[in-house]
Order: C-alpha cells, then structure tokens, then sequence
C-alpha cells in the first residue's frame, strides 16, 4: 500500500481516460473527523461545496456509504440527487429511486430479542449506548473511560454468543463501536458492484471506480472493486486498498485536486 500522493502521475493517467468516474465515499473519519458521539461529526461547509462541485461534473457519479441512517446521512451531507447508502449499503437512494435490501423476518427477529440485553449492558457503563438503526444495531463505546473497556467488551461478547449459533445474526467492527446485523451475503461492497454495473448499463461505458473509506467494513469495497483506485484513510497493516491518505483533511486535498483535474 503506497501513500496516494506517491503514484500521483500513474492516477492521473488512470483518470483522464474519458470514461465516468464514480466515487464513493464513508462518512465518518473520511469526510468527517471521527467524534465521541456520532451526532457531533459534520463536515465542514468547504467540504459540502466541494462534494456539490464534484457532482456538477458531468462524468463524476457520487455515492456517500456508510453505517448511519439514511436520513442523518443525507442531513449531515446536503447535496441533494446524489446516491447515498445508509446501514452499509442495506438502505439508500439510487438516482432518486429507493434501494432496500430484503432481511427476513426471522433475522430481524433475532437482533430485536438482543436489544434489551445490550440496551442494559449500556446502563451500566458510563458513556456507552445503544442506538437502534432498526435492521440493526451500534454499540458505542468511545465515551466510556479506557479502563472500563475490557470489562464492557468481555460482558459484550457474552451477550452475543448467547445468540450467534442460530445463524441469524452477525457483527461487525468499527472505531469504538460494534454493529449487529442480519447474516447475508450483502454488504458495502456489494452495494459499490451493483451501482458500478448500473452506471455501466446507463453510459455503455464501463465507470472507473474511486473508493475512499477509513473502516472495516470499506474494506468489502476494497475487496470487491479491487481493480479500481482504493483508498484507506489512515495507515493500515493489512488493508486491502492500494493507496492510503492520512485523514479526513488529506481526502480534501485529494477530493480539490479531483475537482480540478476533472
């Protein structure tokens, strides 16, 4: 994995082949600095401009992904008829039209039942909450102070094996947060495939693919748009992503240069 700024030249080349261009990008600690509260994380106003200015473009298609609802999403950005994925692709707005990935009932059953059990693991630890995305759930934990954590995550792990044998449920992690979600073969990165494939069906043209991500579940886009210009945000061990930039303030850079570029 090579520092984006690095290959500049070989990207350059890869861009200004006349082909569309979609660009995806995760919300949290990539457009938006990573907060104690998920509530608390915006972007900045020169980020929005520039998030409208990439979508002017007329071969850029721009699609937001991310864990949050989509109706939070879609507030904290702003840009109105771009494509946004909430719930790591689960739910969104593709083109104006409504994308709802079908759970079945039985999965959405079995992540109710744990509610309760995590809803009240979260009383007890200062700092942490549950939030309810309704097809699944986030377990946050960045507020509650750093020797209560092994503790909340032993208990946490109980919770949860009491309930993984039946198949129905699976988890994923984030910075200080745990997310429990119905057990299928869709993620943020299925999502990417099937919006790359859209495009291509519009345009006759197969699209470049630019993925910028920060967190483990991006790295199902990295994975499965592996031929395409992969970015992690923050330098990673073993990421699959071709290319890493520092932080959110280095992704503005290299969204501006994008901007100029194009």
């Amino acid at each position: 994995m090579r520092y984006l700024w690095q290959d500049i030249e070989k990207i350059t080349t890869l861009l200004r082949n006349g082909l569309p261009k979609v660009l995806f990008l995760d919300f949290d600690g990539t457009l938006a600095p990573i907060a104690k509260s998920p509530h608390l994380a915006n972007i900045s106003k020169k980020t929005q401009k520039l998030l409208q200015d990439l979508y002017q473009k007329p071969k850029i298609y721009l699609a937001i992904i991310s864990g949050r609802r989509l109706g939070d999403l879609k507030n904290k950005v702003g840009v109105p008829n771009i494509t946004y994925a909430s719930k790591h692709g689960f739910k969104g707005k593709i083109q104006d039209k409504k994308f709802l990935y079908p759970v079945k009932k039985k999965q959405l059953n079995a992540i109710f039942k744990i509610k309760d059990e995590l809803q009240n693991l979260a009383d007890q630890f200062k700092g942490a909450f549950l939030e309810d995305k309704k097809i699944m759930l986030a377990f946050h934990f960045r507020a509650v102070e750093k020797d209560q954590v092994r503790q909340l995550k032993k208990s946490l792990e109980k919770i949860l094996r009491k309930h993984q044998d039946n198949g129905l449920i699976a988890t994923t992690s984030g910075k200080k947060v745990l997310e429990i979600l119905p057990r299928v073969s869709w993620n943020k990165g299925y999502f990417a495939e099937m919006l790359i494939g859209k495009i291509a069906g519009q345009t006759k043209k197969d699209p470049v693919g630019i993925v910028v991500g920060d967190d483990l579940t991006d790295e199902h886009m990295f994975q499965k748009l592996n031929k395409e210009i992969t970015i992690t945000v923050g330098i990673k061990q073993k990421s699959k992503a071709k290319y890493y930039l520092k932080d959110p303030e280095d992704v503005l850079k290299f969204l501006t240069w994008l901007k100029f570029l194009l």
